[in-house]
C-alpha cells in the first residue's frame, strides 16, 4: 500500500463502528513490519469491540489482558 492509502486506511482505526475498525486493523496489519505490533498489542488490550481485540490476536498480538476486558466477541 502507499503512504496516502495507508494514511485513509489508519484513520478507520479510530472510527466509532467496529466493522471498519477491524478491516482498517486487517489491511495494515497485512501491509505493514514489525512496528505494527504495537498497535496490535494496544487494540487487543483497549479496543471497546471483543470482535477488534480477537483480530489483533490473530494478527500477532501479545495483550497484557486487563482484568476488566475479558477475551471475547461482542
Amino acid at each position: 500500500l502507499d503512504f496516502e492509502l495507508i494514511s485513509a486506511v489508519a484513520q478507520n482505526l479510530n472510527d466509532d463502528h467496529w466493522p471498519a475498525r477491524l478491516i482498517a486493523l486487517y489491511l495494515l496489519a497485512k501491509n505493514q513490519d514489525r512496528n505494527f505490533d504495537k498497535v496490535l498489542n494496544w487494540t487487543a488490550e483497549r479496543d471497546s469491540s471483543g470482535l477488534v481485540r480477537n483480530m489483533a490476536i490473530a494478527l500477532g498480538a501479545v495483550p497484557q489482558q486487563p482484568a476488566d476486558k475479558p477475551l471475547s466477541g461482542d
